[in-house]
């Protein structure tokens, strides 16, 4: 009960300081124009089509496409339009699209006893869902993305990458632990896997496929909060974390009660596979219980795509081609 309660006062609280922020940030609303909702619970490309939004009666065929917005956390994004009629109107056939986010945790820091109590910050306590409104105005200088029609890449080519970095990240958030009873969220509190690590150890695997062996190191993260199975407000049992990777261990600590843990350590890409299979041990006694937060890997990767329908990457910075700069 105590749970319920803690979390009902801090629902109204998100609800009152939204409120409040919305009040101090509502810059960007024009009260004159109609606002459209797009929610979006995956980060990626969307591509909306008319046809779609004139089945949600939304009359975007009668609007100046031109004229058309949209706008995220009270941003304006840069969107791509196609299937312009003659008339300047959006034809049923044509689409927009926009690089969308769900939501995360990131606004959720002033509900901790501490900032750097957020174990995840990629997990919300409440929604996964983030809203994008979609508007028109009357002016032709919002912002647009254009197709590029550059044909010379003689200079990417000769100074050309051999790799790229490839990020993978796995957020755990199968079950919810409570963590303490205190008015603030506390460490170890919030959505983390729902596999408990025990004596028994626990393996995670990730895919790492493409590795560029002869790249920089992998960089990888993990995060573990200790749990108690009694939602205790007092438990100080003592937990002795180690985290391996093929046989040689990377991490090898102790803290207590519900602290968590978050450890950064580089392995050679040389000697990473396609699958990467990390190993939670703890050797304390039956009080020694934990959770994986998250898995977080930056490595070398090749050219070859995958296949995939989409494929996010960075490149390292190129110095002998101005073009290929961060």
């Amino acid at each position: 009960m105590k749970h319920r309660i803690k979390h009902l006062l801090l629902a109204i609280a998100i609800m009152l300081v939204s409120y409040s922020l919305l009040a101090q940030e509502n810059s960007w609303i024009n009260y004159d124009q109609q606002y459209f909702k797009i929610q979006v619970v995956k980060d990626g490309v969307y591509r909306v089509y008319a046809s779609q939004f004139i089945s949600a009666n939304v009359p975007i065929n009668l609007v100046n496409a031109n004229h058309i917005q949209i706008f995220h956390n009270g941003e304006e994004q840069y969107i791509y339009i196609n299937g312009i009629n003659s008339d300047g109107t959006l034809g049923v056939n044509g689409y927009i699209e926009f690089y969308g986010e769900k939501n995360r945790g990131t606004d959720e820091y002033d509900f901790y006893d501490s900032p750097e109590s957020m174990i995840n910050p990629e997990i919300s306590f409440y929604n996964d869902t983030a809203t994008y409104f979609l508007t028109w105005n009357y002016s032709n200088g919002n912002r647009r993305m254009s197709v590029s029609n550059e044909t010379d890449f003689d200079s990417h080519i000769a100074n050309r990458q051999d790799y790229c970095i490839r990020h993978k990240r796995a957020n755990y958030a199968g079950k919810y632990y409570a963590g303490n009873t205190r008015s603030y969220i506390t460490q170890s509190e919030g959505w983390m896997d729902a596999t408990e690590l025990n004596q028994s150890g626990l393996s995670k695997t990730i895919a790492t496929a493409g590795v560029f062996a002869s790249g920089p190191d992998t960089e990888i993260e993990v995060a573990v909060g200790g749990i108690n199975a009694s939602n205790s407000p007092t438990y100080y049992a003592i937990h002795h974390l180690t985290v391996g990777l093929q046989g040689t261990t990377y991490i090898d600590t102790i803290y207590r009660g519900y602290e968590f843990i978050r450890k950064k350590f580089t392995v050679p890409s040389s000697a990473m596979t396609a699958s990467t299979v990390l190993a939670f041990k703890t050797d304390n006694d039956g009080n020694d219980k934990n959770a994986v937060s998250y898995i977080d890997i930056n490595y070398p990767h090749n050219w070859n795509f995958e296949n995939a329908n989409a494929f996010a990457f960075t490149l390292p910075t190129n110095d002998a081609d101005s073009r290929g700069r961060q």
